[in-house]
């Protein structure tokens, strides 16, 4: 059963309930929290993350993390697979293939009991509604990754365990069940290359990152060589500069890293920032504006300027790029917090795997 937009109860096959709720309408039964989280088990936990998209086609950084968590579970202790709704994608309802090793069914049919629903953002949070009507022994574990959409639909859930993407989130949304703080797990070895390039760089040319001032500062250096890298969410602005280069969507960013010098991440808003830990894998100094998220990813290793501030960023810039004693300062700190960081994920990621063995 579900409640469409317009207050409309009605019901149906579970594969097009679940397709409107995905679309907006809300489940007329909401989950209750299960007050005994362990289930005892004594076999493989089947593990399902529910999804709106998935990659290659839905690669964001949430899509990433999530993948992360994924692949965190041993799989002598865990199955695990993803249905995805296709947004974002190519692939068709009822099409099955596999993704780094994990089985994807794409659609809105269960391919299994699940012991564990793993899920993140609004569109799949109301579908797991519906799906925990029909299994209601599975446990739920709900990712968030801001603190700005669709939070009291995934709160609804009443998961036994919510995982948040940093501490400040946790603290804005003032979550009041059981927790666990998982920063975006940075994946050292996949970014790392041997030599950075001279680039001043932006990844995804949308305007919450910044792109207009990018573009304003490629026209203020135009000796030097800015990079804008297409992101695969949001509206992109290629900006037209004869010292621009435009790189495409990719999989692979040590493609970048190995063109860059300087990051540049004026982000109006950063839940975390991923690009800004990746970068510092290859101490590449980053200037940022100062989000709560950006602060707690970069730490000291920051630069920190204002967005609106076109001036601060060119006085940061022109000193990185002509000093070469200041580089090397900021390069340093950057590599130091790279390496801070890749505790921090094996650290986090072997709390995650301990919380999900105490649902099973």
């Amino acid at each position: 059963m579900y409640v469409s937009k317009h207050g409309t109860v009605a019901g149906g096959p579970p594969e097009l309930v679940r397709r409107l709720l995905c679309q907006g309408a809300s489940s007329y039964t909401l989950r209750s929290r299960h007050a005994e989280p362990r289930q005892g088990l004594g076999r493989k936990a089947r593990v399902l993350a529910v999804v709106h998209g998935w990659m290659p086609s839905l690669a964001a950084g949430s899509e990433r993390m999530m993948q992360h968590l994924l692949d965190a579970l041993p799989r002598t202790e865990f199955e695990v697979a993803v249905l995805s709704f296709g947004i974002g994608g190519d692939h068709q309802d009822g099409e099955y293939y596999e993704y780094d090793g994990i089985p994807v069914f794409v659609g809105f049919g269960v391919p299994f009991p699940p012991d564990i629903i793993i899920t993140h953002h609004g569109f799949a949070a109301r579908v797991v509604q519906d799906i925990c009507q029909e299994w209601p022994d599975a446990r739920v574990v709900s990712v968030y990754h801001n603190d700005r959409y669709n939070i009291p639909e995934i709160q609804d859930l009443k998961a036994e365990l919510e995982v948040f993407n940093t501490e400040w989130v946790k603290d804005s949304i003032n979550h009041d069940s059981d927790s666990l703080t998982v920063h975006p797990p940075l994946d050292y070895d996949r970014h790392r290359v041997e030599t950075t390039g001279g680039a001043v760089t932006l990844v995804n040319l949308q305007e919450n990152k910044g792109v207009h001032l990018f573009a304003r500062l490629a026209n203020r250096f135009p000796d030097v060589p800015f990079l804008g890298v297409m992101g695969t969410h949001g509206t992109q602005e290629p900006i037209l500069a004869p010292n621009a280069l435009i790189h495409p969507v990719t999989q692979d960013m040590r493609e970048v890293w190995r063109q860059t010098r300087v990051v540049l991440m004026p982000s109006e808003y950063e839940s975390y920032g991923m690009v800004a830990a990746e970068a510092c894998v290859n101490g590449i100094p980053v200037i940022a504006n100062p989000t709560p998220g950006l602060v707690e990813c970069l730490d000291y290793a920051g630069i920190f300027v204002p967005r609106d501030d076109t001036d601060g960023y060119e006085r940061v810039l022109r000193l990185l790029l002509t000093d070469p004693e200041k580089y090397r300062e900021h390069s340093k700190l950057a590599e130091l917090r790279g390496l801070e960081l890749r505790s921090q994920t094996e650290i986090e990621l072997s709390r995650f795997v301990e919380r999900m063995r105490g649902l099973v």
